[in-house]
Order: structure tokens, then C-alpha cells, then sequence
């Protein structure tokens, strides 16, 4: 079997490509630790990060012990003369989805026995007589059921 130009050309130019291309590309794993905070974590970091990040830790319903800190480090510190104290930072609650925003719609109840009535036409309506919305003719507007 001989190889013919045509056939070739795209096998060396895709093997050329795959050849020079580089390594797979990934990505770190992101996690949303608040409304404003998201944490990215290398797929080598996780296992540390699992096990030092309370966030983190938290998705994969790890509890993470605090050590006990010194009275030292608990104790407020001082704020510089001339700026405002600001406010500690309260901890976000985030809302869960499953609870409705929206008030449940009140269902109309009808009478059962006009739901088995059956259907009943207008006074003074005649079948036999159909108007024809778009006629080609003003003697074609009425379509009349001779049956």
C-alpha cells in the first residue's frame, strides 16, 4: 500500500502539535467560605488544608479543634489615638434554599358540580354558521354547515 502525500500531511502536523504542546492543564479546586471570600486550594494542598483551614474542613464535615490561647493574646488591644473604633465582625449566616420566599398561592376551590356539568353554549349561538376571519371575499366571510 503506498502512502500518498494528502494522508500523511495532517498525521505529522497532529503528531508535531501533540509532541510540542504542553502539559495538561489544571485547575485549583475554590471554595466559598462567605459572601465575599473564596479560597482556592491546590489538589496537592488539599489534604493540609483539610486539616488547618476550618472553611475547607467544613465541606468535607471535618471538625477542627482550637487550642486553648493565653489570656495575653485574648486581651483587646489598644486603638490609636484619633481613629474610630470599628465595629467586631459578625459572624454571616448564610440562607438555606429550601425556605420559601414566596407566599404559598391560594387555591380558587370549585364546586364539584359544575366541574361535572357538562359544557353548555351562549344563548343565541348557531353552529351551523362559522365566520371566516381572513376571507378572500366579502360573500366567503360566513362558512355555512349545510349537514
Amino acid at each position: 500500500m503506498s502512502w500518498r502525500m494528502s494522508v500523511g500531511v495532517p498525521i505529522l502536523v497532529s503528531l508535531a502539535g501533540v509532541s510540542g504542546a504542553p502539559g495538561m492543564a489544571r485547575a485549583d479546586d475554590a471554595y466559598l467560605c462567605g459572601p465575599d471570600t473564596v479560597v482556592y486550594v491546590n489538589a496537592a494542598d488539599l489534604e493540609a488544608k483539610k486539616h488547618s483551614d476550618p472553611c475547607i474542613a467544613a465541606y468535607y464535615g471535618i471538625t477542627l479543634e482550637q487550642p486553648a490561647k493565653p489570656q495575653a493574646a485574648l486581651a483587646p488591644e489598644k486603638p490609636v489615638a484619633g481613629s474610630a473604633a470599628k465595629p467586631a465582625a459578625e459572624k454571616v449566616e448564610l440562607k438555606s434554599s429550601y425556605v420559601a420566599e414566596v407566599r404559598a398561592r391560594a387555591r380558587h376551590v370549585q364546586q364539584r358540580d359544575t366541574m361535572l356539568a357538562p359544557p353548555r353554549a351562549a344563548p343565541g349561538t348557531d353552529f351551523r354558521n362559522i365566520r371566516v376571519i381572513n376571507a378572500s371575499a366579502e360573500e366567503n366571510q360566513w362558512f355555512r354547515h349545510t349537514r
